[in-house]
Parts: structure tokens; sequence; C-alpha cells
């Protein structure tokens, strides 16, 4: 039954006696003498089968209980009795400590993206004696009626369709977030990268790595970190941008044997799993470390490390088990270091010198005057550069050594400073560190290492 008030001119609806009305409407048939009791029986079955249409929360189911109640209270006290009543301590505090919602006006104020789980995070991380007690519907409540809501993102539309990995290490989707702003090698300040792999069956994630920009290395670099630990998946998914797209990145996935895979363009929800992530990853650590002074790139990653290990351990919506929990028995496809190392060279052409000079990234490199004159593909480790590999026939037949060496690895991008400054946030990043810390200890404690006896 469908009894949505409509607005009608000078005149002022009473929301309270307006569901009184819509109350009635549905009892009406019990309390009215003109219905026989299977005129009843029937009426009751309809409102048990079917949701009914509240005034003001839309479809709700009514349990028989109710309807007993409100056909005892209208018998007692006419129309009166269907009156909602008002609480007493309507919008009061009751277990809600006021200074944990004043802290959480102040905190949602500094950064209106903060959602109401992580303000509880922060929280605790600021008093941990509020553990327990802070309930996410009474805060959500109370910072509603102050007036203080999250800032929304647009969601992108559908249809949608969902898929999932067989089992783990059968696909991984890769992409990459635009971080939070960190110091760099030599103190410049640059926008960072933060690269994921995600096993799509599990939601384990293989690697989560911030780098000072996503150039090409960075993405191979990253995967070749999550091959080292976990082995090679069957296929990778990722979107269209020019690193994933470029000859060298699809050569080396042909060297491992990875089936590469791209998304539709322009079609970013067919990596929901990967965008969930990123979402979870923002609102739970990437917004408080922009709430703060700028970190460098080491302790930022050493901050992704801590945070990945406590979300490894949670349980995910969707599987309701912990990526940690759902990753294990994995079937790993192990690469040689060998293979890996060359598969992940970067190609380019350079020409000799006619006295066996090859200059390269502003170095100079000596190589056997048998190659003065040629154009070469040459191959080189894109953070060791040291060294650079003359290439060809599709075998490596030279090694180019350093005569003039300037740079060690490629130069980032320089990016304005930002200065922000949270103790609050502060506090809760230490915690997770802290946290991730006690349980590395906590695991060397429990493994048992042979004595000398035993040896």
């Amino acid at each position: 039954m469908n009894l949505k008030p409509k607005e009608e001119p000078g005149v002022e609806i009473d929301s309270r006696y307006w569901e009184a009305a819509w109350r009635f409407q549905l009892i009406a048939p019990f309390v009215n003498p003109g219905f026989d009791e299977e005129q009843k029986a029937e009426h009751r079955s309809q409102l048990g089968k079917n949701p009914v249409t509240h005034p003001f929360r839309g479809p709700i189911t009514l349990a028989p209980r109710t309807i007993r109640r409100w056909c005892q209270k209208y018998r007692k006290c006419g129309l009166q009795g269907l009156v909602p009543a008002v609480r007493g301590d309507q919008g009061t505090l009751r277990i809600l400590p006021v200074e944990a919602l004043e802290l959480s006006l102040k905190l949602r104020e500094e950064d209106g993206r903060r959602s109401v789980p992580q303000l509880i995070r922060l929280l605790i991380a600021k008093q941990p004696e509020w553990e327990g007690v802070l309930a996410r519907s009474s805060l959500d409540r109370h910072l509603r009626a102050r007036g203080s809501k999250k800032q929304r993102t647009t969601k992108p539309e559908g249809p949608f369709r969902t898929f999932e990995a067989k089992e783990p290490n059968e696909l991984w989707q890769g992409d990459i977030l635009h971080g939070p702003v960190v110091i760099c090698a030599g103190g410049v300040q640059a926008r960072c990268r933060v690269v994921c792999w995600l096993d799509d069956h599990s939601r384990y994630v293989c690697h989560l790595e911030a780098y000072a920009d996503e150039r090409l290395p960075a993405i191979e670099d990253s995967l070749k970190k999550a091959i080292l630990k976990y082995g090679s998946p069957s296929r990778i998914f990722v979107d269209n941008a020019w690193v994933y797209s470029g000859k060298s990145f699809t050569l080396a996935c042909g060297q491992l044997g990875i089936h590469k895979i791209h998304s539709t363009p322009r079609y970013p929800v067919s990596r929901g799993k990967q965008e969930r992530f990123f979402r979870s990853l923002r609102e739970q650590l990437l917004i408080e470390v922009e709430n703060r002074e700028a970190l460098t790139l080491e302790k930022l990653n050493r901050y992704l490390v801590a945070w990945v290990d406590k979300y490894h351990q949670t349980t995910h919506s969707s599987t309701d088990m912990t990526p940690e929990a759902r990753f294990v028995g994995r079937q790993s496809r192990l690469v040689s270091t060998e293979t890996l190392e060359e598969s992940f060279w970067q190609w380019t052409t350079r020409c000799i010198s006619s006295t066996g000079e090859l200059k390269f990234a502003g170095n100079v490199y000596r190589v056997d005057p048998s190659f003065a004159g040629r154009k070469m593909v040459i191959r080189y480790e894109p953070y060791d550069i040291s060294r650079v590999y003359l290439w060809e026939g599709g075998r490596k037949v030279a090694v180019a050594s350093p005569q003039h060496l300037l740079h060690q690895v490629r130069r980032g991008t320089a990016m304005a400073k930002r200065n922000r400054e949270s103790t609050v946030a502060d506090a809760y990043l230490e915690g997770l560190e802290a946290a991730h810390e006690m349980r590395l200890q906590q695991e060397l404690n429990l493994t048992q290492y042979p004595t000398k006896e035993e040896q």
C-alpha cells in the first residue's frame, strides 16, 4: 500500500500523524467489524507475503507481531495510539563519548573524504580505550544530525558483469593509482604512483609499491618482484595505457609465458576489483598520508607494507574469507632468476662511435672496437644502468662497461610541495606500522629454529 504524502499549497503535514493514518489503513480490515474472518485471513496473508511502502522509508516488511500490536493500540486509544512515540533522549549521546563526536567533526572538517569506518580507526588510534565503544551507525547518525557528510564521488553507470578466476595465480590484475606527494631522491618532491598486482581469485596483493613516476621500469619492476615472491601468473589483466601496451612489456610477458589481456577501452568498471581495492587503500591510508607533512618514498612504502599486512587478514565482503586464507594452496609457476632478470631488461638502439664509444642516458660506455660504426640493439636493467648489454640475433653478444657514469638510474619529475599536518593521522600511521612490526615479531617467536646440538 502506497500512501506517500502529496504536497498541498498552504498545508504542512505532521509526519508522525501521517504515519499513524498509514498504519490505520493497513490494520483497518482487522479492526473494522464489517470484515469477516475469511477476509481478515486473506488480508493477513497478503501483508505477510508482500512488502508495504512506508510513506517515508520506502518498502518495508511487517512482522505479524507488529500488526497485532498496532491493532491493540488502536482499540485502546484510537488513532492517537498509532502515532509513533518520540524518544525522550532523541539527539542526545548515550554511549558515544562527546569527545569522540567532537573529534570526528574536526577530522571530517579537516578532510571531507574520510568515511565513518576510517574516522573510527583514527579515533581508536588517538584514544585506544574507545575500542568497542564506537558504533558505526551511531557515529554516522550523529554526524549527519550535525550536518557532516562524507564527500561523494560519482560512480560509473552499468550494466556490469562480474567474473572471478577459479584458482589463485590464474589471473592477476594490474593497475596504477596516483598517490600523494612524496620526497624522492635528492629531496625533490613529486606525486608518486602506486603500482599494484592483485590476485583476481583471492584479492591477495601480490605486490604493492609506490614509485616516483609511472614509467615503464616501475611497472616491470613491480611485476618482477611479485613473480619472485609468488611465481608467474597464467594471465594478467591490465588497461590500455602505453606502459602496458609497449613492445618491451609485451616481449617480457611473452618470454615468461604470461597471457596479457587488455580491458575494454573507456570502461573502467571491468577492473572493478582493482578500483575497489584502490578505494579502500585511499580511504584507509593515503588520505591520512596526505594530511601530514610529505613523507619520503621509502617511508610511504613501509606504510604500504604495514597496511597490506592488515588488509590480508581482514575478511573480504565478496568472498567471506580473508585474502590470505583464500590465497593459500596456490599453484606457482617458478621462474629462474636469470630468466626473470633478462625478461625485464629494457630495449633500445644506439650507434657505436668509430672509437668504440656508446652514449646512453647521459653516460658514456666503452665497447669492443669490432662493433665500431654499427647500430646495435642494447638492453639494460632500468634501475641499474651501470652496465648495458649489446644484443644481436636474440642473444647477448657483448657487455658495455661504463667509461663516464653520471646517472645510475632514470630521473623523475618535480612536483609542487604540499604542506599539511595532522597529529591524529600521524598517530594512526605510526600505529599501523607498529602493529605490523609486532606481528612480524610474533611470527619470529613462533618459529622454532634448530639448536646447536640438533644441527
